[in-house]
């Protein structure tokens, strides 16, 4: 009976070892997100700073999520500021960048009076709704630690550092942390080795991708982030060795069968980039023939959207604040139209037609490093230009008659 009840007990401090663990894992993530945000957000502010301390300009507010925020000096906020003074028409613009990673558009709104106080705008550019959820999942979010949330917002960091000039080590740390910390735990090593796929360092990439493996032999994910690192450097050889042991491991999978029908596609281009270039386009025309379908765009804006743009309004008209509303890259302005069909004070903008001419003629990797939302992406620096040139040509012609 004693062996049974001691048997019993260890059992329970082991399984409370385990417990424990992942929740310092979850908080080591979270303290080191915190870190990167800060960073993020210190570089944001200090070049606001520059900006809200030019006198007697025409001061603009972006407002938004990543695809605001990212890119730093690069951004499409700092590229409009600099082609708005370009053109030296007699007013000096300041354009402030207010995009946060990973936002909702309820959190946008609940700061929203706070930064007109602080940066007193003529004018406020709002691109947003591509984190919301529904009512119930937005409380739920802001309640509970979401980890794969977590996971994602720490390749978004990554993307941010990149684009930044600055070493994306954050990312690095954060995962490495969590690893030391939860060595069993097989995620952990896939999302370090995504991070190294995403930064080229395939050696390391394949060291955490074997490691999860070894934890779990069946894993798709980390089959799949291992084959994708011979991929990338077009070694079609070795990731269809890959892909016929995994289809031994695990057979008849149907994500490793399209893993092989990728690594077809792919070999066939002779160029993982240039492969990558024609998927991604084919993803971002994909809903093109139903991009002027009322119906259909609607699917775009749920009512936690619908209802915080309505409230964004009613602030600016009440502060006399011109409202400059845009849908994202790729996407269809009637969609946002159509929530606002009475309005009159708003000016909208259409990123839909000039995106779609330019990946036809140039192709998608030259405007959009990812296509995290389907349909479209995060921008390149010259993605970020295009839809910089496209917002200051429409705030010129129909505000300052230029």
């Amino acid at each position: 009976m004693l062996s049974q009840s001691a048997h019993k007990t260890t059992a329970k401090q082991k399984l409370t070892l385990i417990i424990v663990g992942l929740f310092l894992s979850l908080l080591l993530l979270e303290a080191g997100l915190r870190i990167a945000g800060w960073i993020l957000s210190f570089r944001q502010e200090y070049r606001n700073k520059i900006s809200i301390q030019q006198k007697g300009t025409y001061r603009i507010l972006c407002l938004g999520e990543s695809t605001t925020a990212f890119g730093g000096k690069f951004s499409y906020p700092r590229q409009l500021e600099t082609i708005l003074n370009n053109y030296d028409i007699g007013t000096s613009f300041s354009v402030v960048n207010l995009g946060v990673p990973g936002i909702d558009s309820n959190n946008i709104l609940d700061i929203l009076t706070k930064n007109l106080n602080k940066y007193k705008p003529r004018m406020v550019i709002v691109m947003m709704g591509i984190n919301d959820q529904d009512d119930f999942g937005s409380k739920f979010y802001s309640i509970v630690f979401e980890y794969s949330k977590i996971l994602k917002l720490i390749k978004n960091y990554v993307f941010y550092f990149q684009t930044d000039n600055a070493l994306p080590v954050v990312a690095e740390k954060i995962l490495m942390n969590a690893i030391r910390n939860n060595p069993n735990e097989y995620d952990n090593y896939i999302y370090l080795g995504e991070y190294y796929n995403d930064i080229k360092d395939l050696n390391n990439a394949r060291k955490m991708f074997n490691m999860a493996l070894k934890l779990d032999s069946k894993n798709e994910s980390a089959y799949d982030g291992l084959i994708k690192s011979y991929l990338l450097e077009n070694n079609f050889n070795k990731s269809e060795d890959i892909i016929k042991k995994a289809l031994d491991v695990i057979p008849d999978n149907p994500t490793i069968k399209e893993l092989l029908n990728h690594h077809n596609y792919i070999s066939r281009f002779g160029s993982y980039d240039m492969a990558n270039s024609i998927s991604i386009s084919k993803m971002l025309h994909k809903s093109e023939t139903n991009s002027l379908n009322p119906g259909i765009n609607n699917k775009y804006f749920n009512a936690l959207t619908v209802r915080n743009y309505h409230n964004i309004l009613n602030i600016l008209n009440n502060n006399d604040i011109i409202p400059i509303f845009m849908n994202y890259p790729m996407r269809s302005l009637e969609s946002l139209r159509e929530i606002f069909k009475s309005k009159s004070t708003i000016t909208f903008i259409d990123n839909e037609t000039i995106f779609k001419n330019a990946i036809l003629n140039n192709g998608a990797l030259e405007y959009f490093s990812d296509a995290f939302a389907g349909d479209f992406g995060h921008c390149t620096t010259i993605g970020n230009k295009l839809l910089a040139d496209n917002v200051a040509d429409v705030i010129l012609r129909k505000h300052f008659n230029n």
